[in-house]
């Protein structure tokens, strides 16, 4: 539990990327294939914390799209990176541009939470290690809203002329947003999907001519969630003991 004490933003800004979203109740089948699917391994960090399902979150798409490949400096470094022209263990020649770090193998997870937080149901993925990162999906009435989450050792961005902060939390583009129910009770479990795009934001980067990646990513992916308390927290951002219980059983 103690990876899970990180802060989760929550974006209650209303912004100009809402989209509807739909009840169909064949979406638990669909999460269920996709998990019964994974290695054996991969299933088992569904109850990491419990032997209870709290939330899980598997993504089908997972990709960082690099905007600025015109600025990557290809070369060789001394020290923890080695890049080649040729990859070592194919032969085959490998491209000068930096590739968008991409999955479209269902194997990267996140846990996840769900929480009313008065009359807007929170749904948060994250994964956290030495950094972190999440999606926080957000249904008030009939729209969705949609922002993603990352921070670590680094330096971040929204723009070139913004502040250097730590901590970055950027809105985005949600669509196909499907439920397999609207929870209401504590304890509930729902099933659901969506397709996320956050808008671009720069983290400092030396391999690049100007020091500065400029990038965005984009995420297809199914959850269980299991319904917990209300979150009473009237700030804009979910603090650690809201992120326990949005965990917990």
């Amino acid at each position: 539990m103690k990876l899970l004490l990180a802060f989760i933003p929550l974006l209650l800004v209303q912004n100009l990327f809402g989209q509807y979203y739909k009840i169909d109740p064949k979406v638990q089948a669909e999460f269920h294939t996709i998990f019964y699917s994974l290695p054996k391994e991969i299933q088992r960090k569904r109850y990491i914390f419990s032997s209870a399902d709290s939330g899980f979150t598997i993504f089908s798409k997972f990709q960082m799209d690099t905007l600025n490949t015109k600025d990557y400096l290809y070369r060789e470094t001394e020290g923890e990176v080695q890049l080649y022209s040729v990859d070592p263990d194919t032969n085959e020649s490998i491209s000068d541009e930096p590739r968008d770090d991409s999955s479209t193998n269902p194997a990267f997870y996140m846990l996840a939470g769900a929480a009313f937080m008065k009359d807007t149901l929170v749904i948060s993925s994250n994964l956290v290690a030495f950094g972190g990162l999440g999606v926080v999906l957000k249904i008030h009435k009939d729209k969705c809203f949609g922002a993603y989450v990352e921070y670590g050792d680094s330096v971040y961005r929204y723009s070139l002329k913004s502040k250097k902060i730590d901590f970055v939390q950027v809105n985005g583009k949600i669509e196909n947003v499907v439920l397999s129910k609207m929870p209401k009770k504590m304890g509930e479990m729902f099933y659901g999907k969506a397709t996320f795009s956050s808008l671009p934001f720069y983290q400092d980067n030396a391999a690049f001519k100007k020091g500065y990646i400029h990038k965005r990513h984009t995420m297809d992916f199914v959850f269980s969630c299991k319904l917990s308390k209300p979150l009473k927290n009237p700030k804009p951002t979910l603090d650690s003991h809201d992120l326990l219980q949005l965990m917990k059983e």
